[in-house]
């Protein structure tokens, strides 16, 4: 599916992408635009038309992007993707992306800490020095090294997914700095298999 990334003030649109999933579209519709679909191809102009409800608008200029603008335009639409699908591999929805942020730290600094070290921390100062687990492990009643090690282990899981679409963006997006002509970068864009396995 075809969406264009509109200034919610002016009208104009930013960028084109084409998405098989909208959830694609979050990470690349900056503050004060919005993501809306095309619903057909060119019109009379050379442009491109899309509606919003009963609203049809024209806009794209007919004339072709150059290659700069073409690379301008694909290398954010690659590493927004890449960036998601990151996320997507460490939770099953997107909206941990603050939870994953707050439980590294606790991961990285618990990582050569002794389990009896851990579970013999005050309440006061598990909280302090580890206050997702901290919080988890009220809840639980679990010792706090068994939730750290949950932690652990979810994100250990996600690191070769995670490492997997890392290569995918960086291989990609130099392909497409490569290619000399917008056509070429375009078809770099377009060959893209997200779903690449070493």
């Amino acid at each position: 599916m075809r969406y264009a990334i509109v200034d919610n003030a002016s009208g104009a649109i930013g960028a084109v992408m084409d998405v098989s999933d909208p959830d694609l579209l979050a990470p690349n519709t900056p503050p004060g635009s919005t993501a809306l679909r095309f619903p057909y191809g060119p019109n009379d102009g050379g442009g491109y038309r899309y509606a919003w409800g009963s609203r049809t608008f024209v806009s794209i200029p007919a004339t072709p992007l150059t290659a700069a603008e073409t690379e301008a335009m694909l290398i954010p639409l690659v590493k927004g993707t890449a960036a998601t699908k990151k996320m997507m591999a460490m939770s099953p929805s997107t909206s941990k992306t603050e939870e994953y942020r707050l439980k590294a730290p606790e991961i990285a600094a618990s990582a050569n800490v002794a389990a009896a070290v851990l579970n013999a921390l005050t309440a006061a100062n598990a909280m302090l020095q580890y206050p997702a687990a901290a919080t988890e492990q009220k809840l639980s009643g679990e010792p706090l090294a068994t939730v750290l090690a949950r932690f652990r282990a979810g994100a250990g899981g996600s690191n070769p997914e995670v490492n997997r679409l890392s290569a995918i963006e960086q291989v990609q997006c130099r392909r497409i700095q490569a290619a000399t002509t917008a056509a070429a970068k375009r078809a770099v864009y377009d060959a893209i298999d997200w779903n690449w396995r070493p």
